[in-house]
C-alpha cells in the first residue's frame, strides 16, 4: 500500500475502502467542498534513512530569495525552520519526526515560506519533507505554493513531482498541470506510486474524459489489486464519460480477486444505468 522513500511515505487517500488496510495512519489534509481529499504522504513507523544531512539553516529565520534585488526579504517562522531540520536530520527516530511534522501543520500557512524554501534545497529529502508536508496543510497552503508546487512537477524526484502534483490536485487552477503527470504515473514500475496516482485522480474526475484511453490502457495492464481498485473508483467516478471501458469493467466482474470482482460489477451496473439514462434524456443517443 505505501511507497517508502527515505522514510516518507506515500499514503492512499483518506476514505476510500482499499483492497489492503494502511500500514500507518495518515494525518488529513483539509478538503475542499465536493471533492475527495488528496493522498496524505505520512512517515513510516521505522526510523527513517537519509541519504545526507540537510543544509544548516539560517539561525537568524530569514531568508533572500536568488535574486535579492527582485524580491522582498521573506521572514521565516523559527519554529518551522526547526520542525523542517529536524524532519530532515540524519536518524531522527519516528516520534520525533512525527511531532516535527505536526509542529508544521499546527503553524498552518506560517510554515508556508519554509516548506517553500524547502522545496528549493539541493537535497532530495528536504525537499520530499517539504512537498509531504505542504500537500497535508491543503488548499490555502496549496496556493500560497503554488509556482514552485508547479515548478517541482519537473523535479528529479519522483516523489517530489508525485507529492507535488497530489497537492496541485486539491486547487482547481493546478488540476492542469497535476493531471499529466499523475497520469504518467500510472505506468511507474513502483505500484505504490501508480495507486496514489489512481488514488488521487479521482479527485477531479470530470477532468479525466481526454484522459480516458491511458486509464483504460492502465486498467487493462494492471496486475496489483490495489491498483486496480482506485481505477475502477476512478471510472466509475467519471460517469457516463468513461463508458467506452465497460467492457473491460465487465471483464474485471470475473476476477478472481474479491475486492476487484464485487467493485467491477458494481462500476459496470453504475456505468449502464448512467449510459440508459443519457440515453432516455437525450433521444437519438445510442
Amino acid at each position: 500500500m505505501f511507497v517508502m522513500r527515505y522514510g516518507l511515505l506515500l499514503v492512499l487517500l483518506a476514505g476510500c475502502q482499499s483492497a489492503t488496510e494502511p500500514v500507518a495512519k495518515p494525518s488529513q489534509p483539509a478538503g475542499q467542498g465536493g471533492q475527495k481529499e488528496a493522498t496524505a504522504p505520512v512517515r513510516s513507523l521505522a526510523a527513517p534513512v537519509f541519504s545526507s544531512s540537510p543544509a544548516a539553516t539560517d539561525s537568524a529565520a530569514t531568508v533572500r530569495s536568488a535574486s535579492p534585488a527582485a524580491a522582498p526579504v521573506v521572514d521565516l517562522n523559527p519554529e518551522a525552520v526547526s520542525a523542517l531540520q529536524t524532519m530532515t536530520t540524519t536518524g531522527v527516530n519516528a516520534a520525533d519526526w512525527e511531532a516535527a511534522q505536526q509542529r508544521l501543520l499546527d503553524l498552518g500557512t506560517e510554515a508556508v515560506p519554509v516548506l517553500v524554501q524547502g522545496l528549493a534545497s539541493a537535497e532530495s529529502i528536504e525537499r520530499e519533507a517539504a512537498v509531504t508536508t505542504l500537500v497535508l496543510l491543503g488548499p490555502d497552503a496549496v496556493t500560497l505554493a503554488q509556482a514552485p508546487l508547479s515548478a517541482a512537477l519537473r523535479d528529479p524526484s519522483q516523489f517530489v513531482r508525485a507529492n507535488a502534483a497530489a497537492a496541485l490536485m486539491q486547487i482547481p487552477e493546478g488540476t492542469e498541470q497535476a493531471v499529466p503527470i499523475l497520469v504518467d504515473l500510472l505506468s511507474a514500475s513502483d505500484s505504490g506510486l501508480r495507486q496514489m496516482a489512481a488514488m488521487n485522480l479521482q479527485m477531479q474526475p470530470q477532468a479525466l474524459v481526454p484522459e480516458l484511453p491511458a486509464i483504460s490502457a492502465a486498467l487493462r495492464r494492471e496486475t496489483s489489486p490495489e491498483v486496480v481498485v482506485p481505477l475502477l473508483e476512478l471510472v466509475q467516478a467519471m460517469g457516463p464519460s468513461a463508458a467506452a471501458s465497460l467492457p473491460l469493467v465487465q471483464q474485471l466482474a470475473t476476477s478472481g480477486d474479491e475486492s476487484v470482482r464485487d467493485l467491477a460489477v458494481a462500476t459496470a451496473a453504475a456505468l449502464q444505468g448512467e449510459v440508459r439514462q443519457v440515453q432516455a434524456e437525450v433521444p437519438g443517443i445510442e
